[in-house]
C-alpha cells in the first residue's frame, strides 16, 4: 500500500505542474492596425481536468503478492484514477500593440475515483465468488469516471453559457441602435446591470467593469455604445466608491467576492463524484448505511438492475446516508490495512494569479505571470494508511495552454445549455415482491449557436498525455473571453 501511495507523491511533486516557459517575450511592440477592433478590457472564464494517475487491478495486486496472483479481474481493468479540476475566472486589457495584461483566480480541486477498489476489497476480504458481478462493477467505474467529466463540465459550460447569452443581448441591442430609441436601449441596459450586478458568477465581474469605465466618461459599452445613454442610471444603481474606485482594485474586490462562491461549487462536485464509491460497495454486496425502507441486499439488488442512472435517484441517495470517505482494504498474505485518500487537504482552494499575453495574427495567446499568490504556490493532499496521515505537496498548475484562442470580432458562437428531466424507472423488491417506482433524474446537455456583434476568444483542447507525460492520461482545457468596454476614439 505504501508502494502505491508514492506513486500519487512522485506525481504530486514533479513540477512540469507549472508551465514555465514565456511565449512572448522577444515579440516586438509595434502598432498593429488589425489590432484596433480588440483594443478594451476583456472578462473570461475556463475549466479543466486531468487524469493524473491510473493504476489497473494487476498492478495493484502485484505489489502484495508473490509470483502468480489469481484475482478475478480480466486484462487492465482499472480500480483507482486521480482526476485533477481547476476553474478559472479573469480579466485581461489588451492595447493597440497587442500586448495583454491582466488578473484572475483560479479554484483547484482532486477528485480520487476507487470504485474498483470497492469490488476488490469484497473479493479478497471474504472470498466471497463475485465472477458473475465483475463485469457490471468495471462497467459502473468507467461510467462513473465519465459520469465524473460530465458533471464538472457540465457546471462550468452552464455558468459560461449564461454569460455569453446575457452578452449576446446587450451586443444585439446596442447593435440596433439606429432602429430603437435611447429609452429602449437604457431600459434594457438598466435591467441588464442591475441583474449582472447581483449574481453570483462571472456575470458580475463584466458589470462591474462597465459600471467603472462607463462612469470615468473614457469608455464606450458594448458594440461601441456611448456610455452617455446610460450614465444617469449608473449613478442611480451603482454605489459612487464602484464607479470612482481604481479598476485594479475593483477587480480585485468582486474576484475575491466570487471566489468563495466557486469553492462550494467545487465541494458539491467532488461530493457527487464521493457517492460512486458507495455506488461500488453496494454493487459488490458490501454493507452501506441503509433507511428505512431498503436493506443493504435490496440496495444490492437495486444497484445491479440500474447500474450508475440510480446514483441521482433521491431515494437512492436518502438511503445511503453521507458519502464515504475511505475504504479499508486487507490483501491476501499482508494484515488488513487501513486506508483514505481525502484529495487537497482543505478542499478546493482558491488562487490569484497576473497575467501575461499576446494578440498575434488573430489568436490570444495566455499565460501565467509569475506565482500564484494569496495563498501558497503549492497545494496540499491528505491521505492515510495504517493510521498515519500523509500530507504531500505539488505546485500549482497555469489554466492555459500553450496554443492561443482564436479570435472574432463578430460571429457565430457555440455554447452549452443543459435541461433536466425525469424517468420512472419500476423497480421489484426481491424480498417482499412488491413492485415500486424510482424517479430518476437526468440532465441532458445540448449546443447552441448565438451571434455575438462585439470580439469574442474561444480555446478548447482535449488529448492524451499532455506534455508527452505517459503516466498523465486524457485531459480538456477549456477557456473564452469577450470585449465588454472600449476606449473612445480621440
Amino acid at each position: 500500500m505504501k508502494k502505491f501511495i508514492s506513486l500519487f507523491c512522485i506525481l504530486f511533486l514533479n513540477n512540469s505542474f507549472s508551465q514555465t516557459l514565456s511565449y512572448f517575450e522577444n515579440t516586438p511592440d509595434e502598432l498593429n492596425p488589425s489590432n484596433d477592433a480588440y483594443v478594451g478590457d476583456w472578462v473570461g472564464t475556463g475549466w479543466g481536468w486531468e487524469i493524473r494517475f491510473k493504476q489497473s487491478a494487476g498492478e495493484f495486486g502485484k505489489q502484495f503478492a508473490r509470483g502468480k496472483i489469481d484475482l478475478p479481474f480480466e486484462n487492465e481493468k482499472i480500480i483507482m484514477s486521480l482526476m485533477v479540476t481547476h476553474t478559472t475566472h479573469f480579466y485581461l486589457k489588451i492595447d493597440k500593440s497587442g500586448n495583454i495584461k491582466g488578473e484572475g483566480i483560479i479554484t483547484y480541486d482532486l477528485i480520487p475515483n476507487l470504485c474498483g477498489l470497492a469490488a476488490l476489497t469484497k473479493q479478497v476480504n471474504e472470498a466471497i465468488n463475485m465472477m458473475d458481478k465483475i463485469p457490471s462493477i468495471f462497467k459502473w467505474s468507467g461510467e462513473l469516471s465519465k459520469k465524473a467529466i460530465k458533471n464538472f463540465n457540465r457546471e462550468w459550460a452552464d455558468e459560461y453559457s449564461k454569460y455569453a447569452g446575457s452578452l449576446e443581448e446587450l451586443s444585439s441591442i446596442t447593435e440596433q441602435s439606429g432602429s430603437v430609441s435611447q429609452e429602449e436601449i437604457k431600459s434594457f441596459v438598466e435591467k441588464w446591470i442591475t441583474g449582472a450586478w447581483y449574481s453570483d458568477d462571472i456575470r458580475q465581474l463584466a458589470a462591474s467593469i462597465i459600471s467603472n469605465r462607463c462612469s470615468s466618461g473614457e469608455h464606450n459599452f458594448g458594440n461601441d455604445i456611448d456610455c452617455k445613454l446610460i450614465v444617469a442610471l449608473l449613478n442611480k444603481n451603482v454605489t459612487e466608491s464602484v464607479s470612482k474606485m481604481a479598476l485594479d482594485k475593483l477587480i480585485d474586490q468582486v474576484l475575491s467576492k466570487l471566489s468563495e462562491k466557486y469553492k462550494e461549487k467545487m465541494k458539491g462536485i467532488a461530493l457527487d463524484s464521493q457517492k460512486g464509491e458507495e455506488l461500488c460497495k453496494c454493487g459488490a454486496g458490501a454493507s452501506v448505511v441503509a433507511g428505512n425502507k431498503f436493506g443493504p441486499t435490496t440496495l444490492e439488488e437495486l444497484v445491479m438492475q440500474f447500474g450508475p442512472d440510480i446514483l441521482d435517484a433521491a431515494m437512492f441517495q436518502a438511503a445511503l446516508g453521507s458519502a464515504p470517505f475511505g475504504l479499508v482494504l486487507s490483501i491476501p498474505g499482508v494484515t488488513q490495512v487501513q486506508y483514505y485518500y481525502k484529495g487537497l487537504k482543505d478542499g478546493p482552494e482558491n488562487r490569484k494569479f497576473k497575467i501575461k499575453g499576446k494578440l498575434i495574427s488573430g489568436k490570444l495567446y495566455l499565460e501565467m505571470n509569475g506565482d500564484v499568490y494569496d495563498g501558497d504556490k503549492n497545494l496540499t493532499v491528505e491521505y492515510q494508511v495504517n493510521y498515519k496521515k500523509e500530507t504531500p505537496k505539488f505546485p500549482c498548475w497555469t489554466p492555459f495552454r500553450k496554443d492561443g484562442a482564436a479570435v472574432k470580432e463578430s460571429g457565430k458562437e457555440t455554447i452549452y445549455e443543459s435541461k433536466e428531466f425525469v424517468t420512472i424507472k419500476e423497480f421489484k423488491d426481491p424480498a417482499t415482491g412488491k413492485k415500486i417506482t424510482i424517479e430518476v433524474p437526468e440532465r441532458v446537455t445540448s449546443k447552441k449557436e448565438i451571434f455575438q456583434h462585439t470580439p469574442f476568444a474561444t480555446f478548447r483542447e482535449t488529448g492524451n498525455h499532455r506534455d508527452g507525460k505517459s503516466m498523465w492520461h486524457d485531459y480538456e482545457y477549456v477557456w473564452n473571453v469577450h470585449r465588454i468596454t472600449t476606449p473612445k476614439k480621440k
